[in-house]
């Protein structure tokens, strides 16, 4: 009878071994959408960040040390249960990144049934050291996992709680104990009850947890140095312009270009500044930003093709000229940085005709952005719409002082033609005399081209 008791006991302590201690419904807790909520200047996302499943992926790139990037990430609570986001299980061997995550109220909890805005932050830390760097790029790619809990502890399948059984156990130890203390020859049995007890809190220990990978890449981008507009390349005063960090170009500086056929000619930093006017939107942007012009000529062209002004700028053969022929023999890595220009253009006296507003890569001076207001420029109907130019500005450039106008054409001054139409007539347009003396001249004429384009 005795054995056939112990056998009983046996088999109901291990009932509860055959019952599967689940984990919660996962689907039950889960993140909604991902949005960016904030970011420095200096991050791109390659792609935007998005959920699958239980994984979050983000794939950046960043610059500088400093630059940063929020993410709204909303988590949604179907179950029963309130859950407590783990904001310390963010764990991440990154040198150079730093990840954190923040709530919206300061409260961590996520409750049953509700959904809740929390705050993913990225930030460039540390800077990548120089030997790291391979072909001016590092990945940074990290894994990390964001828990979260509801700190209940039970088994799902009996809802019955963990404490019960620490309970249980305590009890059956101290009940042991005497029974040992009276019998400590026949305990075999009692070890094994005893055995069985502490296997059983192992069976049915559940907590209700979550655990949502965010997997990171991040390309960080080699530092790039402002040094001098004479020897960085196209690439770099481009990227220098576009963040702000151009101080070290000056107005006036040069630099020496190949123009395939035509030979080596020298650009010059022809403007920098952007003031408030430039946001005008029927201004032109030909003397906005950073703009560069050729300091000498490049060739001799004419206008058109006969003694008309009609059509103006927009129209004319110099421009689809210069846009074509010229653009294109230009190197590779200085096209790769030229932006498009509002161009506005004054017309000539043919009726019925208004300023010309075009788009180009490559565009002629007018008389307003070499002399400024003078006595020549009231006939250029575009003259309200544009303004002088910073380097010539700089150097008190007007109809009385004129000799930074001049340009050199096969070593010696030469006259060089401007976009805008004389108002005065149908087949004229505004050029540069010898000297930089202010002049018009008929569209037939082949004098000197010298274009000027913007960098972004």
């Amino acid at each position: 009878m005795k054995r056939v008791l112990q056998l009983i006991i046996i088999c109901i302590l291990f009932i509860p071994l055959l019952v599967n201690a689940e984990t919660c419904d996962n689907n039950k807790v889960s993140i909604s959408s991902i949005t960016v909520d904030d970011k420095s200047t200096n991050v791109e996302e390659l792609n935007e960040a998005n959920v699958e499943e239980k994984d979050v992926n983000l794939n950046l790139n960043m610059s500088n040390v400093g630059d940063n990037i929020k993410y709204r990430i909303i988590i949604k609570n179907d179950s029963n249960d309130d859950y407590l986001l783990n904001k310390n299980s963010i764990k991440v061997s990154s040198d150079y990144i730093d990840y954190s995550i923040e709530s919206s109220d300061n409260n961590n909890v996520v409750k049953a049934k509700t959904a809740k805005a929390f705050y993913l932050n990225v930030l460039y830390k540390n800077q990548v050291p120089d030997n790291v760097f391979e072909n001016d790029s590092f990945n940074d790619n990290v894994t990390m996992k964001l828990n979260l809990s509801s700190g209940n502890v039970e088994n799902p399948n009996t809802g019955i709680k963990y404490f019960v059984f620490i309970l249980f156990v305590i009890t059956t130890m101290i009940v042991m104990f005497f029974i040992f203390k009276k019998k400590r020859k026949n305990n075999r049995f009692e070890f094994l009850i005893i055995g069985l007890v502490l296997l059983i809190p192992i069976s049915v220990r559940a907590l209700c947890n979550v655990d949502i990978n965010i997997n990171s890449s991040i390309k960080i981008d080699k530092p790039i140095v402002c040094g001098s507009f004479e020897n960085d390349s196209w690439s770099d005063i481009s990227y220098n312009v576009k963040n702000g960090n151009d101080s070290c170009y000056n107005v006036g500086d040069t630099k020496e270009v190949e123009v395939d056929g035509y030979g080596t000619h020298t650009v010059r930093i022809a403007n920098k500044s952007t003031p408030d006017e430039c946001s005008n939107s029927e201004f032109s942007q030909t003397a906005c930003g950073f703009v560069v012009e050729f300091g000498d000529v490049i060739t001799r062209h004419f206008m058109n093709s006969s003694d008309s002004n009609i059509g103006g700028w927009e129209n004319c053969n110099m421009r689809t000229y210069i846009n074509s022929d010229i653009y294109n023999v230009l190197p590779i890595e200085l096209k790769n940085v030229i932006i498009d220009t509002k161009v506005v253009s004054g017309h000539g006296s043919r009726s019925g005709e208004s300023n010309f507003v075009t788009t180009d890569k490559l565009y002629l001076l007018s008389p307003m952005e070499l002399w400024g207001y003078n006595y020549y420029s009231q006939y250029d109907t575009s003259r309200d719409f544009t303004r002088q130019m910073d380097y010539y500005l700089n150097l008190g450039v007007n109809e009385n002082n004129h000799s930074a106008a001049e340009k050199i054409y096969n070593m010696s001054v030469d006259d060089w033609w401007l976009r805008s139409a004389y108002s005065t007539s149908t087949y004229s347009f505004h050029a540069v005399e010898y000297g930089g003396y202010y002049d018009d001249d008929v569209a037939q004429n082949g004098d000197g081209v010298s274009p000027a384009f913007r960098i972004g």
